[in-house]
């Protein structure tokens, strides 16, 4: 560690150079970054709902789904729109009322299947683009041909506004929440220039992270770039002050480069440890099946990596050249401190361990009864123009599902399932050329373009409209009866596809997920704090201290009666985890140190309380700062919700670890004692 440490310091000017460079280079490079918008790109390729996804796309050709409202009853007004979409080069399709009713008879005379079509003074429009890596330029073209009284929505409408809507804001949020973490950390720390050289050595770690993804070229979701921008500086910044309280304290006695090599030998250690607990919850992520997870995952393992480099590296190097500054003229501070609160919770130990029992058994309880919702369409803008045209869809026709079915072109049975399924009561329509044209018509003599409509070279494909929204009850039994109907009629390779297949696999992998990550990311936390406590009641009760703070931060939700989007409690249990437990190690390793020198529980229980819960109050401050601007300011309900579960659980984590594990502690001294390794120096 010493002879680290003095090359460090030896060569402190090239580790400055270098760093300064990795970090414009990083500037540089940032704005290459793709990002992606449809959570449903995040699903893994094998699944059957992709795969026929694909093969829709690429295969068919079918390309992106629009839906267009013109609201009027001007019938010519909207064959005259209906003409200028079917010129368009990259339209592969345009369905509306006329090809399911002879719209020259009076409305009154129209059939009930055009209700579908045209309702109250509203007529739906169905466009189908060809296939594409990417609409942006065609949704463009058809928005300027729109007149004032229609409108766009669809999936790629809904993704373009959203990358639009969301553009800046992960910068916005990063650099808002560092004035808020600068100015917290200046009125709590005597020396000015301090927490500068801290915010800025830690957000370098950041923009490096970033850099390297934008060099790898891999789209990333946009939530995660965010997430991740915060997450890294908001629990990674302890590194920094670690070094920076420890090089303050050694260069009142030492000269600089002293002060540093001791500064570094002593902090190298509590570092890795705090970076291996927080890396084991994040790295439990990269287990999952979802992209989002995944990415997320190695995203955070790699950010946390890059700053322990950056303690380890960087910041020594700014705080030896920056020295005067560092060590100029201190200032008033607000203490940051839990005071007596551990001599209060010692003293009544038994009541609140009573407390945390029952604190738990209903946060656990809660926290099961939690409603996820899988489609993010809920969680977006309101004001989004694409948003609230599918909102004035659903409330003039009703939101419906719509699966599709794609098959071999010469697979047997197919044409049998499709007459099925379109006798399914809650099967509203199937379209497909053969459910189009009169049954007793032979195929060859079917119209070649209808044909087409419907087929490539190698495969066919049939619309199947649902009675039900994507994620209703009812619409889950009905896709798994259609599903079972087309894989056991028809002969061969056959898949069955749509928003509600896709929000299905979601939901059935996204809850094993939930499950795998959860338990790795308990397993390696728990292994890890055995070996440092050499301990076997330490690990499963600061685990217990932290869990009952996630399962709390989950039936929040449940109390106010609000959803929550899906992929919440899988992050609060590996990142609020990972992030939070060195909370608990810190105030249980100050205990121990305490209870070394023979002091009593109770005494040691109110030191340990006293001297650590500047540092939990500060790292949980850090984080509550850096996750707020975008839990308050952010729209976007899925950014806004994870951030504000971020932070909530920064407070719950803080409060569980000061309230409850004093009272653990000084409570269950003897059982500590007797399953833990030099607990205490002698029986005191």
């Amino acid at each position: 560690m010493k002879r680290f440490a003095e090359i460090v310091v030896k060569s402190k000017w090239i580790i400055f150079i270098i760093f300064l460079l990795l970090i414009g280079s990083s500037i540089y490079f940032f704005p290459q970054r793709q990002l992606s918008f449809d959570i449903y790109d995040l699903l893994p390729e094998e699944v059957e709902s992709v795969k026929g996804l694909k093969i829709l796309e690429e295969e068919i050709s079918h390309g992106s789904d629009l839906t267009i409202i013109y609201e009027t009853d001007n019938l010519t007004k909207v064959e005259k729109l209906i003409d200028k979409l079917e010129t368009l080069p990259y339209v592969d399709s345009v369905m509306w009322v006329d090809d399911f009713q002879d719209v020259s008879l009076p409305q009154e005379f129209w059939g009930e299947e055009s209700k579908d079509w045209y309702k109250d003074g509203v007529f739906k429009i169905q466009v189908t683009l060809k296939y594409s890596s990417s609409y942006r330029d065609q949704i463009e073209d058809i928005k300027s041909i729109l007149p004032e009284e229609a409108s766009i929505t669809g999936d790629d409408v809904i993704m373009n506004e959203l990358e639009d809507h969301f553009k800046g804001k992960t910068a916005k949020y990063f650099l808002i929440g560092i004035i808020l973490v600068s100015i917290f950390l200046f009125l709590t720390f005597p020396r000015f220039w301090g927490p500068i050289f801290i915010v800025l050595s830690m957000a370098s770690g950041v923009i490096i992270n970033m850099g390297i993804t934008a060099l790898s070229g891999k789209p990333v979701f946009y939530l995660t770039e965010t997430i991740v921008a915060i997450l890294q500086l908001a629990v990674t910044l302890d590194y920094s002050l670690f070094l920076y309280h420890r090089y303050i304290e050694e260069r009142i006695k030492n000269s600089k480069e002293s002060a540093m090599i001791e500064a570094l030998t002593n902090i190298i250690k509590p570092i890795l440890l705090s970076g291996l607990t927080t890396i084991a919850g994040f790295f439990a992520l990269t287990f999952g099946r979802l992209d989002f997870f995944h990415q997320m995952g190695w995203l955070l393992v790699r950010g946390v990596a890059i700053s322990m480099i950056v303690s380890f590296l960087f910041l020594p190097s700014l705080l030896l050249v920056f020295d005067r500054l560092i060590t100029g003229k201190k200032h008033g501070v607000i203490p940051l401190t839990a005071g007596n609160l551990g001599k209060f919770i010692g003293k009544f130990s038994p009541v609140f361990i009573i407390i945390f029992i029952i604190v738990l058994s209903l946060s656990y309880f809660g926290s099961t009864k939690s409603n996820l919702i899988y489609n993010q369409k809920t969680f977006l803008p309101e004001n989004l123009p694409s948003i609230k045209t599918m909102n004035k869809i659903s409330d003039t026709f009703g939101e419906r599902d719509i699966l599709f079915i794609i098959s071999k072109k010469d697979n047997e049975g197919f044409i049998d399932a499709l007459y099925k399924v379109k006798n399914l009561k809650s099967v509203k329509n199937v379209l497909h050329y053969s459910t189009m044209a009169d049954p007793t018509i032979p195929e060859e003599f079917i119209p070649e373009d209808l044909i087409s409509r419907f087929s490539s070279e190698n495969y066919t494909y049939a619309f199947v409209y649902s009675e039900y929204s994507p994620e209703d009850e009812m619409e889950k039994a009905l896709r798994k009866e259609i599903t079972n109907i087309v894989h056991t009629t028809v002969r061969g390779e056959v898949y069955v596809t749509g928003e509600s297949a896709l929000i299905n696999d979601m939901r059935e992998i996204s809850m094993a997920d939930q499950e795998k990550t959860g338990k790795i990311s308990i397993y390696l936390i728990l292994i890890i704090i055995a070996l440092g406590f050499l301990s076997l009641l330490v690990p499963p009760a600061l685990a217990l201290i932290i869990k009952v703070a996630i399962w709390s931060n989950i039936a929040y939700y449940v109390m106010v009666g609000i959803d929550m989007p899906f992929f919440i409690p899988t992050l609060l249990n590996t990142i609020q985890l990972g992030a939070t437990i060195d909370y608990a190690v810190l105030l249980t390793s100050r205990y121990q140190e305490e209870r070394r020198k023979n002091l009593k529980p109770l005494a040691a229980i109110t030191e340990a309380v006293h001297w650590s819960s500047h540092s939990i109050l500060t790292s949980a401050g850090t984080m509550i700062l850096m996750t707020l601007p975008a839990a308050m300011l952010s729209d976007i309900k899925l950014l806004n919700f994870t951030m504000g579960s971020l932070a909530r659980g920064a407070m719950l984590s803080t409060f569980a670890v000061l309230i409850f594990l004093p009272a653990l502690l000084a409570g269950l001294d003897k059982l500590f004692k007797y399953t833990t390794f030099r607990w205490s120096r002698k029986e005191v």
